[in-house]
């Protein structure tokens, strides 16, 4: 890379980063009134579409299945790592065959964990819509 590309990029980051500082001034009280016109919008929107102004926030089956696509994120990001150390292992094994075998049984393990928790996660989402609808039914 010459010097000229170096020069670029050095200046094209900080002017990235100034600009990150300067949007970091933004008065909390200004950001609070946004904040309370987007809800305003919102809910103006969501009663012109029909829908009630208080919404359904409460609602059980949506907060267990909310929980659940949190953990499901949280575990992903676990996935993502232990495929990327088990990589790394791989990569840095050289020639050495203990650490290359560690490393494949990370992978499979992993993957094999990864399956198992998608599963549960649509036999979750399953079993909170049809508890729902029978007890809709039932009322």
């Amino acid at each position: 890379m010459d010097k000229q590309t170096k020069l670029t990029y050095l200046i094209i980051c900080f002017i990235v980063s100034i600009s990150f500082l300067l949007a970091s001034f933004i008065p909390i009280a200004q950001a609070a009134d946004i904040a309370e016109d987007i809800k305003t919008g919102a809910v103006s929107a969501g009663a012109g579409a029909g829908y009630p102004a208080g919404g359904d926030v409460g609602d059980l089956s949506g907060s267990i299945i909310n929980l659940v696509n949190g953990l499901l994120t949280f575990i992903g990001i676990v996935f993502l790592l232990m495929m990327l150390y088990a990589g790394w292992l791989w990569m840095n094994a050289r020639g050495n065959e203990e650490q290359v075998a560690k490393a494949k049984k990370i992978f499979i393990e992993a993957v094999i964990g990864f399956v198992i928790i998608i599963l549960s996660r649509l036999f979750t989402e399953f079993l909170i819509t049809q508890l729902v609808t029978s007890a809709e039914a039932t009322t």
